[in-house]
C-alpha cells in the first residue's frame, strides 16, 4: 500500500508539471491556416459606388465552420474604412460611397486571427478612372467647340465628342452658340433634357450622354 501510494504520488505530480505544456501544445495544434480572398472591380469611374468582397477561408479556399462571425478590418491606402463581421460562410461585403480620387489605389484586407484561426491578409489594385461625358450634337456637325474643365473640345466627323472629368460633383460646360461654315449655318436650339442654355451645369458621373441640339 505503501509503495503504491508513492506510486500514485508520483504520477500526480507529474500531470500537474506536464499538463499546461501538453495543454498549451494542443492548443497550438488545432490552430488552422487561413487565407483572404478578395472580389473588387479592377475599375471604376470616379465618383461611382462599388462593391468590395472579402471570404476568409482556409489556405485551399476551403470552408471553416469557424469562419463566421469574424472580424474583417477594410483599409484603402493603407487608411483604415471600416471593419466588418463574416457571415456563415465566412463573407464580407463593403460597399464604397465614397471613392478615392482618380488614380491606383490599394485595396487591403486584414484578419487579425483568432484562438483557433491564423491571422491573414490580402491587397488587390483597383483603378478610379475620369468620369466620361459623351456629347452629340444633333444633327450630327463637326467641328462645334465645347468647353469644360477649362479645356477645349471638338466634335468629329459624327457629331461627338468625349470629355473626361477627374472629379465628381458639378461642373460647367457651354457648347457653340452658332456653327458656320460655307455649306451650313446652325444654331443651338436646346439640350435633350429640356434645357436651353448653351452654359449649363452638368453631375458627374450621373451625366453620361447629352445631345445639343442645333437648327
Amino acid at each position: 500500500m505503501i509503495r503504491l501510494s508513492w506510486s500514485l504520488a508520483l504520477v500526480l505530480a507529474l500531470l500537474i508539471v506536464v499538463s499546461p505544456v501538453s495543454l498549451q501544445a494542443a492548443e497550438e495544434e488545432v490552430i488552422s491556416p487561413t487565407a483572404i480572398l478578395v472580389e473588387a472591380p479592377e475599375s471604376v469611374p470616379v465618383g461611382e459606388r462599388f462593391t468590395v468582397v472579402a471570404r476568409l477561408t482556409g489556405s485551399n479556399g476551403e470552408i471553416y465552420g469557424a469562419v463566421a462571425n469574424e472580424v474583417l478590418q477594410f483599409l484603402i491606402d493603407g487608411v483604415p474604412v471600416r471593419r466588418i463581421r463574416t457571415n456563415f460562410a465566412g463573407a464580407a461585403q463593403l460597399l464604397i460611397t465614397q471613392p478615392p480620387p482618380t488614380g491606383r489605389h490599394t485595396l487591403t484586407v486584414v484578419y487579425p486571427g483568432s484562438r483557433s484561426l491564423a491571422p491573414a491578409a490580402a491587397s488587390t489594385t483597383i483603378t478610379i478612372a475620369p468620369a466620361v461625358l459623351e456629347i452629340q450634337t444633333v444633327p450630327a456637325l463637326q467641328g462645334v467647340l465645347i468647353e469644360a474643365a477649362g479645356q477645349e473640345y471638338y466634335t468629329g466627323p459624327n457629331g461627338t465628342v468625349s470629355i473626361p472629368f477627374d472629379a465628381a460633383g458639378t461642373h460647367e460646360i457651354t457648347v457653340s452658340r452658332s456653327v458656320v461654315t460655307p455649306n451650313l449655318h446652325a444654331t443651338f436650339a436646346r439640350w435633350n433634357d429640356d434645357s436651353f442654355a448653351a452654359t449649363r451645369t452638368i453631375l458627374v458621373p450621373k451625366h453620361r450622354i447629352l445631345q445639343a441640339g442645333y437648327d
